[in-house]
């Protein structure tokens, strides 16, 4: 019975310490991807000559060299939950060896020791607190612990130990790492990295899936809207969900919003084929990141340098991505010269997408890319499918009238037959010509629902029950924020 009391704290860290690896393996991965998508560590001799200059150099060198192997499943949580582990057990025998005398020093030591691998776990559920960090608390609790077991305590002994703090605090340097938010767990972050990472992955029925739940957030109407666009359903879902208007299709590239939604908002057009405008939100999106870099940003710009043709520049971010750990392979698959066959034909599926003449514009002109676009190349399905929604969302019947003419005439979608019957009914001139088969229930349906609109004198609870996923319904009562 004296044995297994004593092994108690043994038997608990080990219970804690899986509960801190299935949290973040099953609950919590997209947070420890996105650390690493964020971050850009290149191993080669200049980068530990980058690092040694800096207060805590070695924890941020260690920190920055673990952080991008949480790339590999299940990396992230072994490797945080071994060093909240060794953490909990340094600062356990540190409290322990300073409560020598004390009679309860065994369960004084464990719950000060839980307490700090407890502050520890809970910041690194924030999305910018860095490993380095943690290491730095580590490192501070090991050169303390070394300290604690001098045997003999005297003017060497003393001064050695004064000198390894020295040593310690200016390898480790804890106050210099400790940077970012501290918010702790945020469940409805990790559901937008969940979205963006398989979105990076090309998941588009998990994307839509994961984004079912209506938020009542335009991000997470972005990412419905292309995973629905990838599988050709966009028109077909569009009124199925929250639509915050305009930036619900295509997210805005603007100093008010963060850096995580100007990086995404590259992902539409790189997909469209709007390099331009793909390559901006890229490159703004690193910029404004946490670290200023990314692994993520560096392959979408060598993508797009690849696809427009620069090889060059291409060669520039693909050597940088050559000298990591994680992304080597990569690089060496998309080099001109050895690219396998599956990368030679995605670049040039891409290549067919490009536009083939350019227009100054700015970054929030999206129509004017949008229409650039299917200039160049009127089967762009993606393109034409995005234009015309944006038209819709925008309230913009007139536009949409005169895109549906030109890019998309005799294509049947539910949601554009029921604009064009707006269209017709105020405007018949703008669709002379027009082709759309147009069904005998969606007449029917236009019918009532003007009937009931007129004669409850607009209020919308008399149509909501069976018209709420109608254009005409969004048309009439829709509010967006644009």
């Amino acid at each position: 019975m004296k044995k297994l009391a004593g092994n108690i704290p043994f038997i608990l860290a080990i219970l804690i310490s899986l509960a801190c690896f299935c949290f973040f393996f099953f609950y919590y991965p997209y947070h420890l991807f996105y650390k690493e998508q964020i971050s850009l560590f290149l191993l080669s001799d200049q980068t530990f000559f980058l690092y040694f200059p800096k207060a805590g150099w070695l924890s941020q060198l260690t920190g920055d060299f673990l952080t991008q192997y949480f790339y590999y499943i299940g990396a992230g949580p072994a490797i945080l939950t071994a060093l909240l582990l060794l953490l909990g057990v340094l600062c356990y025998k540190c409290v322990e060896k300073l409560l020598q005398r004390f009679r309860w020093k065994k369960a004084v030591a464990f719950i000060i020791a839980a307490l700090v691998s407890g502050l520890e776990f809970w910041l690194q559920c924030s999305s910018t607190y860095p490993l380095s960090s943690t290491i730095s608390v580590l490192g501070v609790f090991l050169v303390v612990y070394i300290v604690l077991n001098f045997r003999k305590l005297n003017i060497w002994t003393t001064l050695s130990g004064v000198l390894l703090l020295g040593i310690g605090i200016w390898m480790f340097c804890p106050f210099s790492t400790f940077q970012g938010e501290k918010e702790g767990v945020n469940l409805r972050l990790e559901k937008f990295f969940a979205l963006d990472t398989e979105t990076n992955f090309g998941h588009w029925q998990k994307v839509e899936m994961l984004s079912e739940e209506d938020l009542g957030n335009y991000v997470n109407s972005y990412y419905h809207n292309l995973s629905l666009a990838m599988q050709g359903k966009l028109a077909d879902g569009l009124l199925d969900y929250y639509q915050a208007g305009e930036k619900s299709l295509l997210l805005p590239v603007a100093q008010t919003e963060t850096h995580f939604s100007i990086f995404a908002a590259n992902e539409v057009w790189f997909q469209m084929g709007d390099m331009t405008m793909a390559e901006h939100a890229a490159i703004l999106g690193m910029i404004f990141s946490p670290n200023h870099s990314s692994f993520r940003a560096i392959k979408r710009l060598a993508e797009i340098n690849l696809i427009q043709g620069e090889e060059k520049a291409a060669a520039k971010y693909l050597h940088m991505l050559s000298k990591s750990s994680c992304y080597k392979t990569w690089a060496r698959e998309h080099t001109p010269g050895k690219q396998t066959e599956k990368v030679k034909q995605f670049i040039d599926q891409k290549k067919s997408l490009l536009a083939k003449t350019d227009t100054l514009r700015l970054a929030g002109q999206n129509r004017m890319s949008l229409v650039n676009l299917l200039k160049s190349n009127p089967n762009n399905q993606l393109a034409r499918d995005y234009l015309l929604c944006l038209d819709l969302l925008n309230k913009n019947l007139n536009l949409f009238a005169a895109d549906y003419m030109e890019f998309a005439n005799g294509i049947f979608k539910p949601i554009y037959a029921q604009a064009l019957l707006i269209i017709q009914s105020v405007h018949p001139e703008l669709l002379q010509g027009c082709k759309m088969p147009m069904q005998e229930k969606t007449l029917k349906d236009f019918q009532e629902y003007m009937n009931l609109y007129t004669q409850n004198q607009g209020r919308s609870s008399a149509v909501k029950n069976k018209f709420s996923r109608t254009y005409w319904y969004y048309y009439h009562y829709a509010k967006t924020e644009n």
